[in-house]
This record gives C-alpha cells, sequence and structure tokens, in this order.
C-alpha cells in the first residue's frame, strides 16, 4: 500500500467515523482508530488535506492510516 493525497469529506467526531475523497474522485471510510495524531481525541476536520493508506478492493475501501497534511 502506497501513500495516496486526499480531503476529509466530511468527519463525525462523535461517532468517531467519516469519509475521505481521494485526488482521483474515489470515496473511502475512515474511522477515528486509522488516524496516527500525538493527541489523545483523534478527529479530522473537514476540507483539511490529508495523506492516507487504503484498502482497495472489491469488498471495501477503507482507510487504514491517516495524517493531516
Amino acid at each position: 500500500m502506497k501513500w495516496q493525497m486526499g480531503e476529509v469529506s466530511w468527519f463525525d467526531s462523535k461517532s468517531g467515523e467519516g469519509m475521505i475523497k481521494s485526488e482521483d474522485g474515489k470515496l473511502y471510510y475512515v474511522h477515528y482508530s486509522a488516524i496516527e495524531s500525538g493527541k489523545k481525541w483523534k478527529t479530522l476536520k473537514e476540507k483539511r488535506v490529508v495523506k492516507f493508506k487504503a484498502l482497495d478492493d472489491e469488498f471495501s475501501k477503507q482507510v487504514t492510516r491517516v495524517k493531516e497534511i
């Protein structure tokens, strides 16, 4: 898996779930547990540019690691 660039489409801090749109327009599900941050409360802000690694197979489009840029 290689790093990709994208933008946070939306993220709900209460549920810890959201979506990231990659540079090529694909949507990926993101869970707070995939966020790499030194902060205790892990969240993402909408419209922020991120780099991420994702599972991209026929069954799942899910982020496994994500970092805000």
